[in-house]
């Protein structure tokens, strides 16, 4: 779980968080070093993004996605549906894409996990 921010836009009854006037967000070099950790299990792993409000930071999130997605081993550990997460697409929709990407040979499953076979191919579909 990475806290991106404490940072909300939001003054919610029911947040746990109360009025702050002083919010902090992680540095992108914090995070690097926690999926690095993570990604060095020999097990899957999940990537939650919370807060305040994650979304009041998309390039941060952008520069996480990116770096699992350029981290060939890491990508190949995430569950599918954190990889939506990450690329904010549903579920249904990454399984439809990922069915597409067989198809054109741009990955392959290796037992349980995803192979990208062709990464220049995927940045297509794909903003960076």
């Amino acid at each position: 779980m990475l806290l991106l921010t404490d940072a909300c836009n939001l003054d919610c009854a029911y947040c746990y968080r109360g009025k702050k006037s002083n919010s902090q967000s992680m540095p992108f070099e914090i995070a690097e070093e926690v999926l690095i950790w993570a990604g060095a299990s020999k097990d899957y792993f999940h990537v939650q993004l919370t807060g305040g409000e994650p979304l009041l930071y998309p390039e941060l999130i952008e520069k996480i996605a990116k770096f699992i997605y350029d981290n060939e081993e890491m990508f190949s550990k995430l569950k599918q549906h954190n990889i939506a997460s990450l690329l904010n697409i549903k579920p249904e929709t990454l399984s439809r894409k990922l069915k597409k990407f067989k198809e054109l040979g741009i990955i392959e499953n290796i037992g349980s996990k995803l192979k990208v076979k062709n990464k220049e191919k995927i940045k297509e579909f794909f903003k960076w």
